[in-house]
């Protein structure tokens, strides 16, 4: 096999954006370094690699690649040569591929309808590059990847990969290859649906379309060059070895499926999470958590998926103790800015999900101390300023009228909304505030303290006049509109203040989220002028 001979201090960093030839690639680098490469797929995967280099530096080429690969070279003691590269998809391609990898290993009963409006994350390849900001995404195709691809002629860019890194022909192996990779049989008008919902990603796409072709032109590659050799390789994707647990769980048999499942020998992660999901499924507490943690144990990075079902189950104790030895582990590897690695990206819902479940517990100073921490490594979650306006002098939520009719646009993190809640019981105001949210997070909310909840599709937030729910609240009129917010994505704080506008708003009270650390009868909203709102552009920092 051969192996890297690149410059001797290089660093080469695969960004793995999901249904993008992204197991075909990670295996080649795999193939080519050996044990040079390290695979960034989870927070786990991150410390596993920091601790490694803290112990004995590298020496010679590297690589590194997976879904958390962005901001790998800050596990990598000493000044490197960093060669980013990254492959773009066809939009609606893309999301056919990753509905069809859901149909086969977790929904079997899923319409391709029902996952794109109420299951998948909108715009992903701009989510993956730079947290939704299409600006910045384009900006950072464009500066920090020496080498752009796109999946429909991954041929091809596998021998230029393999020239810029200096490995031979660029021979590879294609896994986990769909053998229906377009997306024939989608009909027109979800066809302009997509395009109106996914119209960053269809901009990314083309940028990236028009960057692979100047590095043809660059690679003075003429037309008809045959393409590297691949060789395809049976589907990485979970297949039982009894035909016996997909009859069960396609003919809704849970328990016959569970009982299967937990027969098979060798079990991997998908079979590991198949068992898990439907164990909880059907409500056997003993079995979901026995389970959950085994796959903890067999598998890295489902160790700290465990605390979500303890949680579930009323066990918080139990979940705090797992989600606080991954904060420990993941605190000294955070780095300046929260879109500079990935591993921040996990750590910051982590500590609020410390810091809930101390609250959970009965523990207040441990709360507190959650969210200091917090502070500490993400000081724009938590600034109190946005384009100069002051969201610290504020009107206390004692003021407020207890009778007020309330709709509350739950866009912040779910401990914004607990606070708020806590907030008003401690002021004494009963009103029971509607609520605006995403249906995926609905059933954890605190149901006895709101009025109705008014659902919308999971993913990031795109105001839509024209959305059946809008023009519902519209007509409904009320006396105050409260916006959960904390403000380190301001790229749709334009939007939300638009759909408080079209709600009939004239003033929106922000409830940011410094708040949370503020005693209840303390806490405060801003009330912000929708005529005098500030307009958020771009949202970069």
């Amino acid at each position: 096999m051969s192996r890297a001979n690149a410059s001797p201090d290089r660093l080469t960093v695969f960004y793995h954006i999901p249904k993008c030839a992204g197991i075909t690639v990670v295996n080649f680098l795999r193939d080519n370094f050996g044990e040079r490469f390290t695979h960034l797929n989870s927070h786990c995967d991150w410390l596993a690699l920091a601790r490694r280099n803290a112990a004995e530096p590298p020496s010679g080429p590297c690589a590194a690649g997976g879904h958390y690969a962005w901001g790998a070279e800050n596990l990598y003691p000493g000044v490197r040569d960093v060669f980013y590269f990254t492959i773009l998809r066809e939009p609606l391609s893309r999301l056919v591929s990753e509905y069809r990898f859901q149909v086969m290993n977790y929904r079997p009963a899923l319409s391709l309808e029902d996952y794109f409006d109420n299951h998948c994350r909108h715009n992903r390849m701009t989510h993956y590059l730079a947290e939704g900001d299409l600006e910045l995404a384009k900006e950072r195709l464009r500066e920090r990847f020496s080498l752009v691809g796109i999946l429909e002629d991954m041929d091809r860019f596998m021998g230029i990969l393999a020239g810029r890194l200096g490995l031979g022909t660029g021979t590879y192996a294609a896994y986990n290859k769909s053998r229906n990779p377009d997306s024939t049989g989608v009909d027109e008008a979800f066809t302009a649906r997509f395009a109106r919902a996914e119209a960053k990603d269809l901009e990314l796409y083309a940028l990236a379309r028009e960057l692979y072709e100047r590095t043809l032109r660059e690679e003075n590659i003429p037309a008809g060059t045959p393409p590297a050799m691949v060789t395809e390789v049976g589907g990485k994707s979970y297949v039982p070895s009894d035909s016996a647990i997909v009859e069960a769980i396609r003919s809704g048999d849970r328990r016959r499926a569970i009982a299967l499942l937990e027969a098979e020998e060798n079990k991997r992660e998908l079979p590991f999470r198949m068992l898990v999901n439907l164990c909880d499924q059907e409500g056997d507490e003993e079995k979901t958590l026995r389970w959950s943690l085994e796959a903890g144990r067999a598998i890295e990075r489902m160790r700290l998926e465990a605390y979500r079902r303890f949680e579930k189950y009323g066990r918080y104790r139990e979940a705090l103790d797992i989600v606080s030895e991954a904060v420990d582990d993941l605190v000294p590897l955070a780095v300046e800015s929260p879109r500079d690695a990935s591993v921040n990206r996990t750590l910051g819902p982590l500590l609020d999900h410390k810091a809930r479940l101390h609250r959970l517990s009965g523990d207040t100073p441990g709360a507190i101390e959650a969210h200091r921490r917090s502070r500490e490594i993400f000081p724009e979650k938590w600034r109190t300023t946005l384009h100069g306006v002051s969201l610290v002098e504020a009107v206390p939520l004692s003021a407020l009228d207890p009778k007020a009719r309330r709709l509350v646009l739950r866009f912040g993190p779910a401990l914004l909304l607990e606070s708020l809640i806590e907030g008003f019981r401690a002021c004494g105001d009963a009103s029971r505030p509607d609520i605006l949210v995403q249906r995926g997070v609905a059933a954890s909310l605190p149901a006895e303290e709101l009025g109705e909840m008014h659902r919308i599709p999971n993913g990031p937030f795109a105001f839509d006049p024209a959305d059946p729910v809008t023009a519902r609240l519209a007509a409904a009129g009320w006396d105050e509109i409260i916006l959960l917010k904390n403000f380190d994505d301001l790229a749709t704080y334009g939007q939300q203040l638009r759909l408080a506008r079209a709600l009939g708003a004239e003033r929106v009270l922000v409830y940011p989220m410094d708040n949370i650390c503020l005693a209840p009868a303390e806490r405060r909203v801003l009330p912000l002028s929708l005529s005098d709102a500030p307009q958020a552009k771009g949202g970069r920092r």
